[in-house]
């Protein structure tokens, strides 16, 4: 029996995890040679509802520190393991066997907040790609990132889009569970939104100007910002930005959401932004555009490669490219259902069935 062991200590982490989960509810529909060895916090995994052919095997060790190297070499030497897939850089740097990695992005290279972070970031990322045997990117931007930094052979890299459930981001019709949940969280009609993490490369503080720009036209000035999603403690700069701009009462802190939560959030914004200076996917956009709200999006990394024409894209460094983005869609109504049109389509161009599968062939050809 051929074995795949796969981390999955990331499991309930927002961006990695949601890759984590659906890429294992995608292999787990699909019919292969392998046995799926999960590795990670045995009560989290079992909530994953995956079949019999995959196991669940017990790793407690945090991501990024010299305990998941010790710990993981030991673990992985317990098993006969065909190959291992690590869905992020951290790789166990002593394991021998055939390797798969995933890559998602290399923001801590180019937006680097700490010297320590930016070391071990360079390392590891250098380790993972010289000793994969494929490495997958999530984009085509990312994988320019990657040959960017090191010489890699082409055969080598593949890109894999990540997909989108589109039975859980759909557009909701449901009026009244809408309105409770926005009464729930004390959400305003209407909102403009803003979800994922809350750090300083997602371009947060040129989005608070912005939307100081927008509220000075009195079409816009019943309009609040939601910002959703887990606050960089060290991001200083975007609560001290609000309060420069007396915007206290306009912008609210939603949080972070569940699962269950984030298909209605996106349901009840009139539009949603996403202003980073850099992303690996822009995985939030295509789940906007699933639920059926227009999007904007800026200039950089992979995000033009992702919206494609079904958003209205700005100059990434310009407030004014912003205010003016969230304007037109806002004021326009056939624009709003134009894009709404667009992204709808958009979005049925990734799946998760289609990322399994084409993960599933990585494996194969690592595998030999």
């Amino acid at each position: 029996m051929q074995i795949v062991g796969l981390d999955a200590r990331m499991y309930t982490y927002t961006g990695i995890g949601r890759y984590i989960r659906n890429l294992l509810r995608g292999l787990d529909r699909l019919p292969s040679r392998y046995h799926y060895l999960l590795f990670g916090d045995p009560d989290v995994l079992k909530t994953a509802g995956v079949g019999e052919h995959f196991t669940i095997r017990p790793w407690f060790s945090r991501p990024y520190g010299l305990g998941e190297q010790v710990q993981g070499l030991r673990q992985m030497g317990r098993e006969r393991l065909t190959l291992l897939h690590v869905p992020h850089y951290n790789i166990p740097v002593l394991y021998r066997g055939a390797l798969v990695v995933t890559i998602h992005d290399l923001i801590h290279l180019r937006f680097p907040r700490h010297v320590a972070a930016y070391a071990y970031a360079r390392s590891m990322l250098g380790l993972a790609v010289k000793k994969a045997r494929t490495i997958i990117a999530n984009s085509q931007s990312t994988r320019q990132d990657i040959l960017l930094h090191w010489e890699v052979p082409d055969e080598r890299i593949e890109v894999i889009y990540p997909g989108v459930d589109r039975t859980v981001f759909r557009p909701l019709n449901d009026t009244a569970r809408l309105e409770t949940f926005r009464g729930g969280w004390g959400l305003p009609r209407p909102y403009i939104l803003y979800l994922g993490l809350l750090k300083p490369h997602k371009n947060l503080v040129r989005l608070v100007q912005a939307f100081a720009r927008l509220r000075e036209d009195r079409d816009f000035s019943d309009v609040r910002l939601v910002l959703a999603g887990k606050m960089d403690k060290t991001y200083r700069e975007l609560p001290s930005e609000i309060q420069r701009l007396d915007l206290v009462d306009w912008v609210i802190f939603a949080g972070e959401m569940t699962e269950e939560e984030v298909p209605m959030l996106y349901n009840g914004a009139g539009l949603f932004v996403l202003p980073s200076l850099w992303e690996g996917f822009g995985l939030t956009a295509l789940e906007a555009m699933a639920c059926g709200v227009p999007v904007v999006a800026s200039d950089r990394g992979s995000l033009p490669e992702v919206v494609g024409d079904a958003a209205v894209k700005f100059e990434a460094l310009e407030t004014e490219s912003l205010a003016g983005a969230m304007a037109e869609v806002l004021k326009h109504e056939d624009l709003r259902e134009d894009l709404i049109a667009r992204g709808l389509r958009r979005a049925q161009e990734f799946s998760w069935e289609t990322t399994a599968r084409k993960t599933l062939q990585v494996y194969d050809r690592a595998a030999g």
